[in-house]
């Protein structure tokens, strides 16, 4: 049943992912062009946003020379091309002192597990100190991955984890493709 689900997903027929863009159907966009959309998005947020300030730096594209090919329709892209422009991928707080009682709610590598984060017993550590790692907070929908430990271990930050910050054995990867998709309506 899992094989039959993974390679029906893969083949974007699932119920629910016809805004994912997957080629199998002629009414689906072709994931390059969803590629390209996202591109679009992102510089388009950036103009409308900090363009007034700096310039646009286009995202590293990837080097697709010594990677498999994809299924038809498919796409490579990097983490940078996914992640909104005003916000890259970082790891967290290096040295979060003790624990606050009333203090912000800090995820640690042994929180993530099974695709999701243990709520129930989270570290708090001091605002001042959380403020610090602003790249870091969390807004809810963010990719976290362990990167010491238990490494690989990932999640998506939940919306009830908002203005919670992470611990440095751990990245925070933002994710605009969910953005995009609800400015384009896709979901």
């Amino acid at each position: 049943y899992k094989t039959k689900v993974l390679a029906t997903a893969a083949q974007g027929d699932l119920p629910g992912m016809e805004h994912l863009g997957a080629a199998k159907s002629p009414t689906r966009v072709a994931m390059q062009d969803l590629r390209s959309a996202i591109l679009a998005w992102r510089r388009d947020t950036w103009e409308k946003g900090l363009g007034r300030r700096s310039k646009y730096k286009e995202p590293a594209h990837p080097n697709t020379d010594d990677l498999p090919k994809l299924p038809a329709g498919w796409a490579w892209m990097t983490v940078e091309e996914l992640g909104p422009p005003d916000r890259p991928s970082a790891y967290g707080v290096l040295q979060p002192g003790e624990e606050t009682e009333s203090g912000v709610p800090f995820v640690r590598v042994g929180d993530i597990a099974d695709g999701r984060v243990a709520q129930a017993n989270l570290k708090r550590i001091s605002p001042q100190i959380a403020a610090a790692y602003p790249r870091t907070q969390l807004e809810g929908g963010e990719l976290l991955i362990t990167l010491v430990g238990t490494i690989g271990r990932a999640a998506i930050a939940p919306s009830e984890l908002r203005g919670a910050n992470v611990a440095r054995a751990v990245a925070v990867v933002p994710l605009s493709a969910g953005q995009f998709a609800m400015d384009r309506a896709l979901v």
